[in-house]
């Protein structure tokens, strides 16, 4: 049986489809660590828990561009809003204090989701019943009402889109109350009075799966479903290992997690990873050195999913190839 879920990679490259409308959050605490429970001593007041511990190896470079004046910082995220992937390293909030400005893939801005919603929705009259085949609907909907969850809201999402919801499903409410980390980032920026702003825009990160046709969205779905029910019999939890892996801030074991559920000579695969990641990476690469160019006195933090920096075609060795040097942080 063939082992992809491409949606699994999607957590390390687009941050729209973890806020989006099925999974919308409230606000988070200003600090992180300040929504962890307390534990309460057998005699005497409750006292906090200790605050998560940060990874010691984040997704963070330097970035030297020829004729900047003050240094840039790429930073590899994760979409999942996992208690230790929210704790900044110190390296990490060190870098956006030295930062003018922060850019995240797309604007984080809080009419993002609103803007977003009727583009990953099926046209007026539609349902999911209607474009997949009977047995996958099916299934589908038994998924959701396991877990509790009514699936008729959701029904009108387009395949693709429900497919990322999917891979959230077990740890929805364990996230419920936390913004991903792009958004965290953003607000953080926001608040200190930087300049913010997105390298895309949600239309062109929508377009990625927009261009998959019905059968292809179906078929991504199904592999998700299969994947997941796989890792459940194993006693896998695909979100603990892909959060762990990229916690251990080690480029191939992250690169291998995310390359496990894809098979490089399926066509439908290799039709996906180039519209993901290597025609993106090109886009954001550019969008980059052009900002860093127009404006070389400035300070700049930019922040894309880790799954972006990972590969030969990655935005940081493309940025190599025009000149940049990089250097990853902390030094050691």
């Amino acid at each position: 049986m063939p082992r992809h879920a491409r949606t699994l990679g999607l957590l390390l490259t687009l941050p729209l489809l973890a806020s989006g409308p099925a999974c919308k959050r409230e606000a988070p605490a200003e600090d992180p660590a300040a929504a962890t429970p307390t534990a309460k001593p057998a005699d005497g007041p409750a006292a906090p828990a200790a605050a998560p511990a940060p990874t010691a190896r984040p997704f963070l470079w330097r970035v030297k561009a020829p004729g900047a004046t003050r240094p840039a910082y790429l930073y590899g995220t994760i979409h999942v809003p996992h208690e230790r992937v929210l704790a900044l390293p110190p390296a990490v909030v060190q870098a956006i204090a030295e930062s003018d400005a922060l850019f995240t893939e797309v604007p984080m801005d809080p009419g993002m989701q609103l803007r977003m919603a009727p583009m990953i929705m099926l046209p007026e009259g539609q349902t999911l019943k209607d474009v997949l085949p009977a047995d996958l609907y099916a299934r589908l909907d038994k998924l959701f009402t396991a877990k509790g969850l009514p699936f008729a809201p959701l029904s009108r999402f387009k395949a693709w889109a429900i497919a990322t919801q999917v891979t959230l499903l077990d740890h929805m409410l364990e996230f419920a109350l936390r913004q991903p980390l792009d958004m965290q980032l953003y607000s953080r920026a926001q608040a200190a009075g930087k300049e913010v702003g997105g390298l895309e825009t949600i239309e062109e990160q929508v377009a990625v799966f927009d261009g998959l046709n019905a059968e292809e969205q179906a078929r991504m779905l199904r592999e998700t479903l299969d994947l997941l029910d796989e890792y459940k019999r194993d006693g896998r939890d695909a979100i603990l290992e892909l959060v762990q892996a990229y916690l251990d801030g080690d480029e191939d074991k992250l690169l291998a997690t995310v390359m496990e559920t894809y098979d490089a000579s399926d066509p439908l695969d290799q039709k996906v990873m180039k519209r993901l990641l290597s025609d993106r990476n090109e886009r954001m690469a550019e969008r980059i050195a052009a900002r860093i160019q127009a404006a070389p006195q400035k300070g700049m933090f930019f922040a894309v999913g880790a799954a972006h920096l990972l590969r030969e075609d990655g935005v940081g060795r493309l940025l190599e190839a025009r000149g940049y040097e990089l250097q990853r942080l902390p030094a050691p």
